[in-house]
């Protein structure tokens, strides 16, 4: 389930200032944060191919971390368990300041996206067992689309936004995450251990920015 809610840049002060950086959410509920006000402090970095900049900086007021890939592929990533029987909602904000134009995003050649969030679910017995949703704002797949990863049917990639109509705004949105591993991969998956950030354009060769703010767990209203 997609949420959209495009902050203009003044009321998006006055949101921050509050606390209530979008999407908003009872305070009541559970919350299990995951990336707050752009630190990126006990994350790691995993590099592929060249190298994403990921630097904590600020989008008018709000706190966001920058991702600026050029020809390359590195992504960020904190390992946590989240119990998803308890808080199955992520919840983030994300935006994409310059996109790239990639027709051919579903296969090994074109797999670049200006933004991912992916998380994971590892089996720490057997790893190459571990299953994975990667949630991708696209360049032209539609919103909705599901499809495998080209490199491995354990990830599977979802398409949440698309194109760059509103360049270097936030854009919240929420997914039920167990929900998610479920329809893929069954009822079986009950927590994660890691999630992800990336930027990539080491297949097209193009640059893209992208901002990254909030992300958090919470349990269903």
């Amino acid at each position: 389930m997609n949420t959209p809610l495009r902050i203009p840049p003044l009321i998006a002060v006055a949101v921050a200032w509050l606390g209530l950086v979008a999407p908003l959410a009872r305070a009541d509920l559970p919350r299990v944060a995951v990336l707050e006000a752009g630190a990126v402090a006990g994350w790691e970095e995993r590099q592929f191919d060249g190298r994403t900049e990921y630097v904590s900086t600020r989008l008018g007021n709000l706190p966001v971390v920058r991702a600026t890939s050029s020809g390359g592929a590195s992504g960020l990533y904190r390992q946590l368990e989240v119990d998803l029987t308890r808080t199955p909602l992520m919840r983030w904000s994300w935006g994409v300041e310059r996109g790239i134009d990639n027709r051919g995003e579903r296969s090994r050649a074109g797999d670049d996206f200006a933004a991912r969030v992916y998380v994971v679910a590892a089996d720490s017995m057997m790893f190459w067992r571990s299953r994975a949703v990667c949630y991708v704002w696209t360049s032209h797949v539609a919103p909705g689309t599901t499809w495998p990863s080209p490199y491995t049917d354990h990830v599977m990639m979802v398409a949440v936004r698309s194109g760059t109509a509103r360049p270097g705004e936030l854009v919240a949105e929420q997914r039920d995450v167990r929900a998610d591993f479920e329809r893929f991969f069954g009822p079986e998956v009950t927590s994660i251990d890691s999630v992800a950030i990336m930027t990539d354009t080491d297949g097209t060769g193009q640059r893209a920015t992208a901002y990254y703010g909030d992300l958090w767990f919470t349990a269903r209203e």
